[in-house]
């Protein structure tokens, strides 16, 4: 048996809805691609448990060993159907290292001390059977999220019942069930549910957990307490016991959401007056305050969006608008739609945008440099091209700061925020009576933007009037 082996797969929309059945972790954050478009990964993540339970299911195809301690660190996020490498190496009889991988990108790191070869079986002291957890998907109550407020976080305390789908789990992972025994697959598995659901709850990311196996000590529920929380970095550590297992989760309170508003930038009433904008990207974020400063300086606005047509159409209503579906990798369709009225746009605002925050530090993806070229560059050039060029007045491409500094993670958004510069400067000569801004803006803070860590934000809605501005007059 070789002391290194890896495997390449991925985690479908099928396995992932299992998942949700068989843990009862129903996290929007993992469910609701609309609710998760606004978190920081910007679409429906795996779940970081998930990982670490088919990481443990293929070392013990190879390890007949129950572990007997686990450490766990989720470094990022990771989409559905996104291809994953999972690379196991044996440091001893004992102890293994286990890396989970997304195209340059480390996902999570394991460290796993097994028992010792003459050790019993890793099953149960009570017979599999009569584990008290739930043994089909029926028996596993997908409850509501807990939004536990932050400032009571700090020593919060109770239990979960240990609730797992046995027949998901011994599907799903079936080395670790017959290695390590359900009750104990079923603990682990319970930590996804107790940190998405109850502790942090609703707003929560689950970052690492350490955890020791023991013998069955008759305790039927998980028992946790949160033992210190870092309101600076928004970050809980949680002590957790078990039947079988007892250790310590991390898990940070994420961002909320934000909603879009103009705050102290007020335009004159008719500043904007007999401009007609286009804002492409404009159902939240940037976008959305830019559609909302327009409409509140007398401009007339028509917003797109991909996803999300609640949210679009509830904001266009406020501001006497109109909201539009466009896919701007095939903006055909939707630029026919919405000027099929006759309407044609005087200005452009493109605030289209992927998750922004998919780089790491030290490593470069032609994968997300070309994620991006397609929406920044190519969708934007094809928007363009879908209009009537001979009505435009001006265009808004937003560039960024990251242009002109190392920002650690950002190489390939810089890289393309450069390269749609220099092709907004091509069309700007090729056509002479549009004005094409690309403003360099500073870190704005928006739903993609949002950080744990104290972060000097300038204000969006100020510094979005000021470039609107260069388009008055």
């Amino acid at each position: 048996m070789s002391d290194e082996w890896e495997a390449t797969h991925r985690v479908t929309d099928a396995m992932q809805r299992a998942f949700v059945a068989a843990s009862g972790d129903a996290n929007p954050l993992h469910t609701d691609p609309i609710v998760a478009r606004r978190l920081p990964f910007g679409r429906v993540a795996v779940h970081g448990v998930h990982l670490a339970l088919d990481a443990l299911d293929r070392l013990a195809a190879h390890q007949q060993q129950p572990p007997e301690q686990v450490r766990c660190t989720f470094r990022r996020s990771v989409g559905i159907d996104d291809e994953l490498t999972t690379r196991i190496t044996m440091v001893s009889d004992r102890e293994a290292r286990i890396v989970v991988e997304h195209d340059v990108w480390r996902v999570a790191d394991l460290h796993v001390r097994l028992a010792p070869s003459d050790a019993a079986p890793g099953h149960d002291d009570r017979d599999g059977d009569e584990t008290d957890v739930g043994r089909t998907a029926a028996d596993v109550t997908i409850d509501v999220p807990v939004e536990v407020p932050v400032d009571e976080l700090a020593g919060a305390a109770g239990s979960i019942d240990v609730r797992a789908d046995l027949d998901t789990l011994r599907d799903r992972f079936p080395d670790l069930v017959d290695v390590a025994g359900p009750q104990r697959a079923a603990e682990l598995l319970s930590l996804t549910r107790l940190v998405g659901m109850h502790v942090p709850g609703l707003h929560s990311l689950f970052s690492s957990f350490t955890v020791t196996f023991r013998h069955d000590d008759g305790v039927d529920r998980l028992h946790y307490a949160v033992e210190r929380f870092d309101e600076r970095f928004a970050k809980a550590t949680i002590a957790v016991s078990g039947r079988s297992l007892a250790g310590e989760l991390v898990a940070f309170v994420r961002p909320r959401p934000i909603t879009p508003a103009i705050g102290d930038a007020h335009p004159e009433p008719d500043e904007f007056a007999g401009q007609r904008w286009l804002v492409v990207g404009g159902s939240r974020g940037l976008g959305a305050t830019t559609a909302l400063l327009v409409a509140a300086g007398g401009g007339e606005v028509r917003l797109t969006y991909r996803v999300g047509a609640d949210d679009a159409d509830q904001l266009a209503m406020s501001i006497g608008a109109t909201a539009h579906r466009l896919d701007v990798t095939r903006p055909g369709p939707g630029v026919v739609a919405l000027t099929a009225d006759g309407w044609q746009p005087t200005h452009l605002a493109y605030f289209a945008s992927p998750p922004i925050f998919d780089g790491a530090p030290g490593s470069y993806s032609t994968r997300l440099e070309q994620r991006f070229r397609t929406i920044y560059v190519d969708g934007f050039e094809a928007v363009f091209a879908h209009l009537d060029v001979a009505r435009l007045r001006g265009v808004l491409w937003p560039s960024s700061e990251a242009v002109d500094h190392d920002v650690s993670g950002l190489a390939e958004y810089a890289a393309v925020k450069r390269l749609g510069e220099e092709r907004c400067a091509a069309l700007g000569r090729e056509h002479e009576h549009v004005l094409v801004s690309t403003p360099r803006l500073p870190r704005l803070r928006t739903d993609q933007t949002a950080s744990f860590l104290p972060v000097d934000y300038d204000d969006a809605p100020t510094t979005l009037l000021a470039a609107l501005r260069a388009f008055s007059g």
